[in-house]
Order: structure tokens, then C-alpha cells, then sequence
């Protein structure tokens, strides 16, 4: 790559008939270079990449695409051309297309930007331009609505705050913005307002039309899409939020619309202009303007706003409260200001007069309050009061009454209560084995011999080997008798012996360790062992079934890759014939148990 002084030299010796083998050899060039910028194939200070470009394959599927639609998202595109083959990413995707320029211009989208612009003649007191300034989240709550009235000749700028874009918020604070500039052009020049212009026409709104022909002026709407028609309102859109509301401390729309007031007549009209060579001021140039003279009041619109009415029954509006009767707090009413009058009229919801008060100056902070409604709410205020003292919030109240009543007739429809016959309780009930109800009713020792030498047995051994699992080990594979002492349904005979069951092996309950705060937990469990034995119940037994009774994992296999118990942590599990004969002989105290056992 050759330099801008380089390239220079090329083109004047080349001019002089030198070679290019002899310009090489002076600048110590390679002559394929010197050749390609003596002929203007490469411009200095930019390198040619050697690789090739990776959107000229696509560029053909791109341009018709654009075709199709000029505004599809570089986004779509990118995800319509990687399966195609483009291999890069979107962000180098995004800067190729860029660089290459193949998203066509569309004229109707541009809007003023890269367009030929010219200047406006503007003459004196001809023109006055309008639009609104909206910012939300203003210091007092809510959104703050402000319109501007500019003059394009001077760019003297004026604006009121407004509560509500309606037309008669507009009308209002066109008003206000016309009596700042103490008159008014004779051309109004505005974008497409809804509440000024019919949408989609050029023609003025049927209720506007008569508020241009109070203050005698022609309305002209900007043409559409041409925001740059009203440039000196856009301007000074621009220049008092830069200024004004960005560093703005009111708290309240009349401390902002004070502070606004004294920021146009000053700061604003003291910016410098230059008429004619000479040079003035914003102010001095819009004085000179003519300007029509203003009607001494203002167009008759009505101003409607929603208000609640509060606890001292009075409402507030533009700085001031105005009194209602007594007992509506917390109601909606509805304020009508008419322009031109001293009067504010509150309506209740459904259209009926409340009251109506003369208008103090707005941000006066006045109570407004008539005679009559003062007398009316002084009654109410006195009426409320009582000297009886306050209720014993923390006493003791029992229900009375007529509480007790209700809940007698509740508790009617509930049914008649539910009893339990002990009797019939302990008759359905089945005694445990070795027991028997005699001719009386009463509970006797079961006098069969099978049972009794059974039930001996058991304690026998209970009194050699000591815990149940070794009375359970003792009795592996023998059947024990017992006694079916349900009755069937239906029959009253007496309860018999049937055939016995076989004991089965009795396995440990898993214990599981208890989790402690910051200790580590694991699920780690004793292994199950065979009671009376230290030896693991051999494989196949979990096809028996656990114990009578028994659910949970104390019905499964026992897991043989755990670690063994500890001492003094093995429990029975509960359920098992044998264990429950013992326990419930324990309870019932059988009399040829002996002392030693218990």
C-alpha cells in the first residue's frame, strides 16, 4: 500500500515517461503495485482485503428481498440466509449489509432526514405555531401537559399547563398563551390535533371552527408527515425542556406555571437575534410584531373535571378547596368552569347541582366555604360526637343470647349427635389370646388346654432367652393357636378355635438418623437383622411379607450393603402374633406371669 506523497510521485514520474520498472526501483516498490495505482485500480491509504467477500454471493437474494419489503429487519434476513450458506454472525451480518449499501431509500418513510432544506420566510405577526408538551412523572403526580405558543418571525415562545389534552384544556390555554403575547397572528399553524383537525383531512373539527372565528384567525394544518413545517414550535419544544423543565423546582402546576412564565418573558426573551444586520433580542423583534387584538374575554368553553370530595366536605380545584353539603366524602363530583366567568359549579355524579362559589385566584391555597354548608357541617361535625366511653376491647364477652340461639338452630341441621356404646364396643372388640368372655359376660382366662400350655410356652421361653426376638426365633416354624372372636354377621355362637398360623422371622425397623442443624445428613440405616440371631435373614425371605400390620420399607427386602447397627439401637417391629401376645399379656397382666419376667 503507497502513500498519499507516494501515489503522487507514481502519477509524475509516470507523466514524465518513466517506466514502471524504473518507478519500482525508485520508491523500492513491487512493480505490480506501482502498475495498479499508476492506473487507479487501488487508492492510497486504503489495503484491498485478499479475501473475498462473504455477502456477494447473497447479494442478489437481498436486493430482491428489499424488493419485496425495504423495511424487513436485518434480523430476518440473517436468519433467511444462514441456512442458505452465510456463515458469519448477524453483528458482522449487519455491518456488511451497512457498508453495502443495499437497503434502498424509501421517500415516504424519510421523513425530513436527508432531504434539501430551505428557509421559510416568515413575515411579522403572520404566523403562530402550536404543539403540546407532555412529560409524565412531573413533581405533583400525573402527567404535566403544557402548550407552546411560538412566534417563527422572532421565536418568542409562551406556555401554559394544561390539565387535560380535551378541547376545552385547549381552548383554555390557547387563551392564556395569546394574552403572554398580547395579541394574536392571524394564521394558526398546528399538526394534526384530534380535538383541532378532522383525521385523515385537512378540514377543521365542527366544534373548533367556532373558536377561530371568535378570535378571527385562519387555521392551518401541517402538511402530513412534514414535522419540519412547524420547526420553530418543534424548537422551542426542544429549548424550554432543555432549559426550563429539567431544572424546574415547583412542586405544585401553579408554582410551575408561575416559574414557567417568569423563564419565557425572561431568560427566553433575552436570547440574541439579528434583524437586518443589527443586532436585538427575541423580545424586542416580537414586540414590533403586529399583532390582532384579543377579545376583552375568552372563548365561552367549559372546563369539566372529576374531583373527590374529602373529609372536610370541600373539593380542591387549581389550588383552592370549594365547600359541598355534608356526607359526601369520598363521592365523585364533577367541576364546570365556563371561560369568561368568576364561577366554579360542582355536580354530583348524576348531574345534580351541589353548589356553586365564586373563584378565588388560582394557588391561593382558599377554603372556599358558604355560610350554609359551614352550618350544615358544623351540626354534622357536633351531632357525631359522643360522651359515652370507648368499648372494652380486651374484656371478656361470652356469646349472648341471641348467639346462643343461632347456634342452637345451627346445630339442629347437623344431624343428632354421634355416641359410642362402650358394650357393644367391647363385645366387637377381640380379646387377645388366652382370653374369653364367660356365660356372664366377663373376661376369664381361656380354659382350653391347647391355648394355656401355648401361652406357657411362650413365657417359658420369653423367661430363657430374654428379649421377644428370641421368643420369635424360639417358636420359627411352629403354629400357634388362635380363637375367632368375632362372631359372624348374623350369628350369636361362640367364638372357636381355628387353625393356627406360623411364626415368621421379625426384622428391624430402619432407623434413620435425625438431621441436625449444620451436620451432615445422610439416609444411612441399621441393617435388618433376625430376631434372636446376628446373622442376615438369607435371601427369599422378603417373599413372606413383612409382618401383620407392617407397611413401608419395613415390607421390603433388606438391603444387604448397609452398615450394622449399633448397640442399643435395634427396636421390634410391632405387629408380629408372638410379639403382640407377649405385649398384650404385659397389659391385661396375666396372673401366671411371673415377677421374675416383668
Amino acid at each position: 500500500m503507497l502513500t498519499q506523497g507516494e501515489d503522487v510521485e507514481v502519477h509524475a514520474l509516470a507523466s514524465r515517461g518513466w517506466s514502471v520498472s524504473a518507478i519500482a526501483r525508485h520508491l523500492d516498490r513491487d512493480r505490480k503495485t506501482v502498475r495498479a495505482y499508476a492506473r487507479g485500480e487501488r487508492q492510497p491509504g486504503a489495503r484491498a482485503s485478499a479475501a473475498p467477500d462473504p455477502l456477494a454471493p447473497f447479494a442478489a437474494y437481498l436486493a430482491a428481498r428489499f424488493a419485496d419489503d425495504p423495511h424487513i429487519w436485518a434480523t430476518a434476513l440473517y436468519d433467511e440466509v444462514a441456512p442458505l450458506g452465510y456463515g458469519l454472525s448477524y453483528v458482522s451480518f449487519a455491518r456488511q449489509l451497512r457498508l453495502a449499501g443495499l437497503r434502498p431509500h424509501c421517500e415516504p418513510c424519510a421523513g425530513v432526514s436527508g432531504r434539501d432544506t430551505i428557509e421559510i420566510d416568515h413575515p411579522a405577526g403572520e404566523e403562530m405555531q402550536w404543539d403540546w408538551f407532555e412529560r409524565r412523572r412531573a413533581p405533583w403526580g400525573g402527567t404535566a401537559y403544557v402548550l407552546l405558543g411560538t412566534l417563527p418571525h422572532s421565536g418568542r415562545v409562551r406556555g401554559v399547563l394544561a390539565e387535560s389534552l380535551d378541547q376545552p384544556h385547549l381552548v383554555e390555554a390557547i387563551d392564556g398563551v395569546l394574552r403572554r403575547h398580547g395579541g394574536t397572528p392571524r394564521i394558526w399553524r398546528t399538526d394534526r390535533l384530534a380535538t383541532v383537525i378532522v383525521p385523515g383531512s385537512r378540514d377543521v373539527q365542527p366544534s373548533f371552527a367556532p373558536v377561530a372565528k371568535f378570535y378571527g384567525v385562519v387555521v392551518e394544518p401541517c402538511p402530513p408527515r412534514r414535522g419540519n413545517r412547524k420547526g420553530a414550535v418543534e424548537s422551542s419544544v426542544r429549548y424550554v425542556c432543555g432549559r426550563w423543565w429539567r431544572t424546574m423546582t415547583a412542586t405544585t402546576p401553579a408554582q410551575a406555571q408561575a416559574s414557567l412564565d417568569v423563564f419565557c418573558s425572561g431568560t427566553a426573551d433575552a436570547r440574541r437575534r439579528k434583524a437586518d444586520g443589527a443586532a436585538s433580542t427575541v423580545g424586542a423583534l416580537a414586540d414590533a410584531e403586529p399583532m390582532l387584538a384579543l377579545p376583552a374575554a375568552p372563548y365561552p368553553a367549559t372546563v369539566i373535571v372529576s374531583r373527590t370530595v374529602g373529609a372536610n366536605a370541600a373539593v380542591a380545584f387549581r389550588g383552592n378547596s370549594y365547600s359541598v353539603p355534608p356526607g359526601l366524602g369520598g363521592t365523585a363530583v364533577e367541576c364546570r368552569h365556563r371561560l369568561g366567568t368568576a364561577t366554579l359549579e360542582i355536580f354530583s355524579a348524576s348531574g345534580a347541582g351541589l353548589s356553586s362559589h365564586r373563584l378565588a385566584p388560582d394557588g391561593a391555597g382558599t377554603l372556599v366555604r358558604s355560610a350554609g354548608h359551614r352550618a350544615e357541617l358544623e351540626r354534622a361535625v357536633l351531632s357525631a360526637f359522643t360522651t359515652e366511653r370507648p368499648c372494652e376491647r380486651k374484656g371478656n364477652h361470652p356469646p349472648g343470647e341471641p348467639a346462643r340461639a343461632e347456634a342452637v338452630r345451627l346445630l339442629a341441621g347437623l344431624g343428632p349427635e354421634v355416641t359410642v356404646d362402650l358394650a357393644d364396643w367391647a363385645e366387637r372388640t377381640p380379646l387377645p389370646v388366652g382370653y374369653v368372655h364367660d356365660d356372664a359376660g366377663d373376661i376369664v382366662t381361656d380354659p382350653d388346654a391347647g391355648v394355656q400350655a401355648a401361652i406357657a410356652d411362650v413365657f417359658a421361653a420369653f423367661a430363657a432367652c430374654g428379649p421377644a426376638y428370641g421368643v420369635v426365633a424360639a417358636f420359627a416354624g411352629r403354629r400357634f393357636p388362635l380363637r375367632a372372636y368375632r362372631p359372624r354377621p348374623g350369628r350369636a355362637e361362640e367364638p372357636v378355635l381355628r387353625r393356627g398360623v406360623r411364626a415368621r422371622p421379625v426384622y428391624l425397623t430402619p432407623h434413620r438418623r435425625p438431621r441436625r442443624h449444620g451436620a451432615h445428613h445422610d439416609r444411612r440405616t441399621a441393617p435388618h437383622r433376625m430376631a434372636g440371631t446376628d446373622q442376615r435373614p438369607p435371601p427369599g425371605l422378603h417373599h413372606l411379607g413383612g409382618l401383620p400390620g407392617q407397611r413401608g420399607r419395613a415390607r421390603r427386602q433388606p438391603d444387604q450393603r448397609r452398615r450394622p447397627a449399633a448397640a442399643g439401637r435395634l427396636r421390634a417391629v410391632p405387629g408380629n402374633h408372638l410379639l403382640r401376645l407377649v405385649r398384650e399379656a404385659d397389659a391385661h397382666q396375666l396372673p401366671h406371669r411371673s415377677a421374675a419376667v416383668l
